[in-house]
Parts: C-alpha cells; structure tokens; sequence
C-alpha cells in the first residue's frame, strides 16, 4: 500500500483539520451483495453486507518475507535483513489470522499518527444519505497491531497501529467454526522412531454423523539419523485439513479451510446456529483398533474451538434484500473516530458510494439488472457439456453503470464454493476480463468431466478513488450453479474420427445398421462417460507414500480421469446396443415401454412417444401421446439395472494447500465402480382389458444443442 500524505483539502467535517502530517490513512466502504441464478429469469438474493475497514499505519515486509517464524535468527544468505520485527498482538497483513507472538523480516513501520487504536466503541457513522439505516451505527471491531521494530539494534522501538472494521450482514450468513493447533509433534518414545504416526481429531455437531466423530489424522515425519525435523503446527494443521475434507460427514455440510494453524469449517448452506459445533484435537489413539503410533505435542489436548461467526437465517431472500435496499443507498458517508490529535473532537473521514451493477429483478421500480442470458437450466443447474467450445453470456453490465476503476472476474469454483477450479491457476486466481463492460467469456473445452458440478461466479469488483485516502470498494457477486452434461454434440466429436466422412448428424446412420445415431448413443450402456463419472463419484484416495518425507510437502491424491475406454457402438455395423422394451404388460397388467436412458444427458434429450394406428385402408396415422395428470399415460424413471466395471483411475498427486500439482500417476489398485441402468417409461394408468391388442407406440429421440 502506497503512503499517502494527508493535506488539508481532506479537512473533516466537524473542524479537526488532517495537518501534512506523514501518515499512512486508508479508509475502504464497500455495499457487498451476492446473487444466485437458478433459471434464465430467477436471480435471487444470497446475502449482503455493509463494510467499511479503515487504518492508521502499516508494516512494510522485507522482499524475502515468506512465513512467520517462532524464533529470531540474524542476516544470513536467504534474507540479508534477518529478523526485525516482533508482532506482540494483532493481524497486521488482514489474513483473519492472529500475527502475535511471531518474529518477521520487517523494512519498516509507520505508526499510527491521526487515530487512536484500541477504542472502538468511539468510532460511529456520524451521517448517511436517507434511508432506514440506523444511526449512530457503532458496531466497529478493533482490530488493532502492535509491533516492536529494531530488533537488531538498540533503538528497539514499540509502534501501534490503528485498525478498525464494521461489517453490518443481511440475508443469511454461513456459520464458521475455527481451531487453531498449537506445538511441535512428539513421537512415541521408541527406538526406532517412527517416520508416520496419527493424531486424532473430534468433531462434534448437530449435522454430523456419528456425533461426536472421530477421525484419524497421518501424519509424516521426516527423521534425521534418531532425531525429528521439527514440525510445527502451522505445517501438520494442513493434515486436519485434508482429514476433514476427505471425511463425507463433514465435506457434506461444511467447507474446511484455514491456512498455517488455522482449521476453519464453514456451513455450504445456511441453516441458522449449531451452538454444539466443536473441533478438537487429541493424541492418537492407542491400543487395539489404533492405526499407527500416536503422535502427540506440548499443547494437546485442544479440546475446543472458536465460533468465528455465527450462523443465521434471516428470512426469505427478498425480505433479506427489501431492507439492505432500504437502509443503504448511494451517496455520501461520514465516519468519526477516535483522534490521537484531539481527543475531545473525533476524526471524520467522509466516503461516496457510486451506483453500482444490479441483479435483474432485485428493485421493482428497476427494469432489467444483471443475468446470465445463454444457456439452459434443469433443476437449478445451467448445463454444459465440458467437451465442446461454450461461451456463458451475461447482460446488465452496460457502460452506464460500471465506472473506472472496476473490475470484472470470471471463475468456476468447486460445489462447496472455497476453491477455484478454473482457471487451474496457481496460486489460485480467477480470470480477469478486459473491461467491465464485457458481457461474454468464452470456456474452453476439457477443462471439466461429463458429471461434474460446480458454481459459475462472476464478480464485480469496484476501486474507485473518493479522495486521496477514501475509496468506494463495492463488490457485486453473481453465481449460478453449474452442471456439466453428455449431450450428443459433444458425444459426436469424440466418437467420430477428425475428417470423418458421412452423416454424423442425429437423424443420420453412420455405420447403417438401421439405427439412428442419436439412438445409438442414447441406448449405449455403460457408456465411457458414465464409467467415468461413477469413478469420479466412488473415488477414494490412498496414501501418497512421498507425501512429508524427503524433502516433499503433504500431498494428496486428486481424481483425475479413468483409464478405461469402451467401444463406441455408433461407429461399428457389427456392435448394436440394446434398444426400447416394449410395449409389453407388467405385472399389474398395465402397458409400459421402457426407453434405455443415458446418463448424464441433462435436458439436452428429450424424449417423445407416439402412437402409431392403421385403419382399414392401410393408411397410417401417428398421434403424439400426451403426458398429464388427467391422461392415460404416466412416464416414470425406472433404475432397475446394476453392473460393475474394473477401472484404473488416474490421479493428480498435488499440495492441497497451493493447488500444485507434482505428477500424475495411476492409482496402485483397480477400483470397482457400480453403475446404474435407467429407463424412461411409459406406463399407462390403468391395466389393459384382456384380449385387447397391445398399441403400436413409437420413442423418438431429439438432440437438443445446449448452447443458446
């Protein structure tokens, strides 16, 4: 952050005039809002926040600053400036992470020289633009830093940095559960010692499984002659993480993050407050059953956890959104706070909010506002078929309403939303657009698998300068659900060779055995995208042997694709798939026609029956049959058919923690993936009267192209 220089044009409003003072002032406002789309015209609203950050100073890192440390250590050749700095309290770099007690490589400090730290209950929003916001609004944190500099001298010299925070939240917030492990693992005391042992970590929670849950945490060593590297809790708290994370009981409900010593778990869907929640860490167990040595430290047990933000559910969205739109609107804002100057008379900084992108839909009086335009939804998910060239498309972002100074990111994060997935960067950054007023990103194919899910997120973010230590840093979210199909597009590229000549249209019959292309691929079962997506599903990963030891960080295995292909029926005269069953009579005596339904294929097949008459002259007529409550028909999905197949499945070996990837290699041990046959039937309401001849029914297929 640049060191701004405060002149008396930035004069407050209640007289205390900013002197030329050398200080280091920044004061951020933002009006947050994040919106989920489940259909081409519902946006709904998810949640939304005012939040202001405001500071006074700021600690400057020495370029070959990477970590914290434990312990001071002088110049040497990887850092010529060594140990300066001592963070005696506070979050100086703003991670959510606690600095105290941890020595740094500091170039220098500037201290606080207009606020006070430490009096948050002086700081208030003095004024706002009308509307329903309360006022005086003082629900301000303090967050603020205390560093001794110099070490390494004897003019070792205390600096206090001030830091505030105000976050005012509406619609329902995620609750977030925090842990933070502490000291240097212990082995067992044997000889020799062991290079692996296990801790044991305890989950407790009203939506977990098997409450209170235990798991085993391994955890590699790397070992010098008799003696351990040390292994501090900053590194092993990366092995809870990918415990949890691997554990369906917990991934199921929460997200685990946190970085260094820090174990978070955060609620995917807002379901109000478990006040039971807890996270603990103990030795490993010991005794019959125990998988491994017990590994323990100075600081075990931690038996529980912080409740970093408590989890609400607010009310339906639109009341959530009716009363942020009441209460925050555009114009300008005045905050005081508490002066080093004056003490009798608060600093006020005042900051304008501009007007910003809007959701379609979230203000009546408003037409238009933001939406994703292409593509087409089943359930709630937009669908894309990840082996075919898909451009997402938007409108609402048009050049009056973004301004310089904005930013547009685009991104595809995993289904719990706490990790991005494209683009595969690392570290992990979304792509950012050309202009705000881009209304389109292309994606390029076999960045994803048939059967794989994930959230579309689409993010404006504002950095528009208000005065020299004032910004509106408003931020618009906008996010749909993404799941990514088998359709026959896509199908049709792999299965036909590049330059192959003939019709490899739907309708078409490209091996001519008398079946259309689209029924060839619709009947095929198991298909090698459903073989893979089963795999995908029913992956486990195993042990990384490397991973810890050797000069190698943790490292986990990560589904990458199934070594295994299946003759395509569609290309070979002599292979033909099963095809419709039917009609026949069930065992009630009603009339069904089973349809062989591929997996995967989202809306992109859609399925009509006909029936098919012949009058006396020979001359026949097709009748669409109609599907409704009140008609003889019924068509149901039928899972009636099970197999299995031996897969080799492929893993990337990876550092969950940066996302590297270190190689890729086939998993050691086949696995035996279950796959399910499905039908779509047609059965009719009532049972057929004896005797009466069965009805000619015809199934057409019709590939529909998902991009729009």
């Amino acid at each position: 952050m640049q060191t701004h220089r405060l002149v008396s044009t930035a004069a407050t409003i209640l007289g205390l005039t900013l002197t030329a003072a050398r200080s280091d002032i920044y004061l951020e406002l933002g009006i947050n809002k994040r919106h989920v789309q489940t259909a081409g015209s519902v946006v709904r609203f998810d949640h939304g926040e005012l939040n202001l950050f405001v500071r006074d100073g700021i600690v400057l890192l020495a370029a070959c600053t990477s970590d914290p440390e434990l312990y001071f250590y002088g110049p040497h050749l990887g850092c010529a400036l060594g140990i300066t700095g001592y963070v005696a309290a506070g979050d100086f770099n703003g991670d959510g992470v606690s600095d105290a007690n941890q020595y740094w490589s500091i170039e220098g400090v500037v201290r606080a020289l207009l606020i006070a730290p430490s009096r948050p209950q002086e700081c208030s929003l003095l004024s706002a633009p009308p509307s329903k916001l309360p006022r005086p609004l003082r629900i301000f944190r303090d967050g603020a830093v205390t560093v001794f500099h110099d070490l390494r001298t004897p003019q070792v010299t205390q600096y206090n940095i001030s830091r505030y925070e105000m976050i005012r939240r509406y619609g329902s917030v995620r609750q977030e559960e925090t842990l933070v492990a502490s000291g240097i693992l212990e082995p067992p005391l044997a000889i020799p010692i062991p290079e692996t042992g296990f801790l044991q970590v305890v989950v407790t929670g009203a939506d977990i499984v098997g409450s209170p849950l235990s798991i085993d945490v391994p955890v590699a060593i790397e070992v010098d002659g008799l003696e351990i590297v040390p292994f501090f809790a900053e590194e092993w708290g990366e092995n809870v993480r990918v415990a949890l994370a691997a554990t369906p009981a917990i991934a199921n409900f929460y997200s685990v993050t946190g970085t260094g010593a820090n174990i978070v778990l955060t609620e995917i869907t807002p379901n109000g407050n478990d006040s039971t929640l807890n996270l603990a860490i103990l030795p490993g167990r010991t005794g019959a059953g125990a998988p491994g040595p017990s590994f323990t430290t100075d600081s075990l047990p931690i038996n529980s956890s912080i409740d970093t933000l408590s989890g609400v559910v607010s009310g339906p969205p639109a009341v959530a959104l009716k009363q942020m739109n009441e209460e925050l609107v555009t114009g300008r804002y005045v905050f005081g706070f508490p002066s080093l100057l004056n003490p009798n008379v608060p600093l006020s900084i005042p900051v304008t909010i501009v007007p910003n992108v809007e959701a379609f839909g979230s203000n009546p009086r408003v037409k238009g506002g933001f939406r994703f335009t292409s593509g087409s939804y089943l359930d709630g998910y937009y669908q894309m078929d990840p082996r075919v060239i898909n451009t997402i498309r938007w409108e609402g972002n048009d050049l009056n309403k973004v301004v310089p100074g904005d930013n547009i990111f685009f991104s595809i994060l995993n289904p719990a939303e706490d990790t991005i997935t494209f683009p595969p960067t690392v570290p992990q950054t979304p792509v950012i657009l050309s202009t705000p007023a881009v209304q389109s990103y292309t994606l390029p194919p076999s960045f994803f698998d048939v059967g794989e899910e994930g959230v579309i997120d689409l993010r404006y973010q504002r950095a528009l300068p208000i005065s020299n230590i004032s910004w509106d840093r408003s931020r618009r979210e906008f996010r749909t659900k993404v799941r990514f199909v088998d359709s026959y597009a896509g199908y049709a590229q792999d299965a036909f060779p590049l330059g192959t000549t003939g019709d490899t249209t739907p309708a078409g019959d490209f091996d001519r055995d008398g079946m259309s292309n689209v029924e060839e691929y619709a009947y095929h079962f198991p298909s090698n995208e459903a073989i893979s997506t089963a795999a995908r599903q029913q992956f486990v990963p195993q042990p990384v042997p490397e991973s810890g030891i050797g000069g190698f960080p943790l490292l986990v295995e990560e589904f990458n694709r199934a070594l295994l292909a299946v003759a395509e029926p569609i290309i070979d005269s002599d292979e033909q798939p099963p095809g419709v069953v039917g009609p026949v009579l069930d065992d009630t005596g009603r009339l069904v026609v089973r349809v062989p339904r591929r997996e995967n294929t989202g809306s992109s097949l859609r399925y009509d029956f006909s029936e098919v008459t012949t009058n006396a002259k020979g001359k026949t007529k097709t009748k669409k049959i109609k599907i409704g409550p009140r008609t003889p028909y019924e068509v149901i999905i039928e899972d009636n058919v099970t197999a299995t197949r031996e897969v080799r499945i492929e893993v990337n070996v990876l550092n969950p923690a940066t996302r590297e990837i270190y190689f890729i290699r086939p998993q050691a041990i086949p696995t035996i993936v279950n796959l399910n046959q499905d039908y779509v039937t047609l059965r009719s309401r009532n049972p057929v009267k004896p005797g009466k001849p069965l009805p000619n029914i015809q199934v057409k297929l019709t590939a529909l192209d998902l991009r729009q």
